[in-house]
C-alpha cells in the first residue's frame, strides 16, 4: 500500500465518523452486520468500491465545472 492509498482510506473513515447519521435503522444495521459476518472480504471490497466511485465523482465534478466555466467564457451568439 502506498502512502497515498493509506491516506485515502484514512480520509474515508474520517468522513464516515464525522458524518454518522443521528438515527440508525436497527433492522438495516442488523442485516448489514449479518451480511458482513457471512462475507469476510466485504469490508475490503466495499472500501475499494467507495474509493473508486469517489474518485470518479470528483473527476466528473471537475469536468462539469470546466465545461460550465468554458460556457460562461464563450462569446454569446446574438
Amino acid at each position: 500500500m502506498t502512502p497515498n492509498e493509506k491516506s485515502l482510506i484514512e480520509d474515508l473513515f474520517n468522513r464516515l465518523r464525522s458524518s454518522a447519521p443521528a438515527g440508525r435503522d436497527n433492522e438495516a444495521e442488523a442485516a448489514i452486520a449479518a451480511e458482513m459476518a457471512r462475507s469476510p472480504g466485504a469490508a475490503y471490497a466495499l472500501v475499494q468500491t467507495v474509493l473508486v466511485q469517489d474518485h470518479a465523482l470528483r473527476e466528473a465534478h471537475a469536468k462539469v465545472q470546466a465545461a460550465e466555466t468554458a460556457a460562461q467564457q464563450a462569446p454569446q451568439a446574438p
